[in-house]
């Protein structure tokens, strides 16, 4: 369930995953409670589901990208010979 505009989600991440606390918790207002050890993808999901218009910037899980430099110039900057 996404939550009302101006309302923030409530997100509970525990090592404790007892049945009777995760229901105490929900029952209080708890949207998504998530497990220790806590696992990405669950946590962007919950994110991206509680928070529709949030868009990690990457995942944590993605490759990194090569970063792109511009050539080496012939000189360096301040080298008059």
């Amino acid at each position: 369930m996404a939550c009302e505009e101006g309302t923030p989600p409530i997100f509970v991440i525990s090592s404790n995953s007892d049945g009777e606390l995760i229901l105490a918790a929900l029952r209080a207002g708890v949207k998504e409670f998530l497990p220790k050890p806590i696992d990405i993808q669950d946590l962007e999901s919950a994110v991206k589901y509680l928070l529709p218009g949030a868009q990690p910037e990457a995942s944590v899980e993605s490759p990194p990208q090569e970063a792109t430099s511009p050539p080496p110039p012939d000189r360096p900057p301040g080298d008059a010979h």
